[in-house]
């Protein structure tokens, strides 16, 4: 597997994977996505993984000063349970010294526990002592509880947040 990263010929593809797989309230609109990835912005970073030639997944980061964020992570649902996505986080874990740090659903459903899980076997854990909401993505889209995840112990949690709510969700 290959992994690169993205560039404007990619981006219908990503676009499909983004919207199939994140519903509407956990995913900033398309264009500001699509505008970011390609602008060279020195904090946001868009990889594609590539098997045979076709894009299987993304994963769309935020280099913080303490951490990297992992705001969308996806692959291709003909794809999944064939160790694409457990592949590419592993190369993502062991590309920086930096904690990587995510949000996730509560494990409210089958597919959410399924999710964590996923994490957890990848070094993950989930940071408890923090009730996180994150700022909605747009004006009328609601608040949506989530959990936060990290694959190491975090100096200063609520630096890390602020910082990720600064830089990521510019509030």
């Amino acid at each position: 597997m290959e992994f690169r990263k993205a560039v404007e010929a990619d981006l219908d593809i990503i676009k499909g994977l983004y919207e199939g797989s994140f519903p509407v309230e956990e995913r900033r609109p398309w264009d500001d996505f699509a505008a970011r990835a390609l602008d060279g912005n020195p904090y946001f970073n868009v990889s594609v993984a590539q098997k045979d030639g076709r894009i299987v997944g993304f994963i769309s980061t935020w280099r913080l000063p303490t951490a990297l964020y992992v705001e969308h992570f996806a692959v291709d649902s003909a794809m999944r349970g064939q160790g694409i996505g457990g592949e590419m986080i592993d190369r993502l874990v062991a590309s920086t010294t930096l904690p990587l740090i995510l949000e996730v659903e509560h494990p409210d459903n089958e597919m959410a526990r399924r999710r964590i899980d996923f994490y957890r076997r990848h070094g993950f854990s989930v940071v408890e002592e923090v009730d996180y909401v994150p700022p909605p993505y747009g004006r009328n889209l609601p608040e949506v509880p989530m959990l936060l995840m990290s694959t190491r112990a975090l100096e200063d949690v609520d630096t890390d947040i602020r910082l990720l709510h600064q830089i990521v969700y510019n509030q």
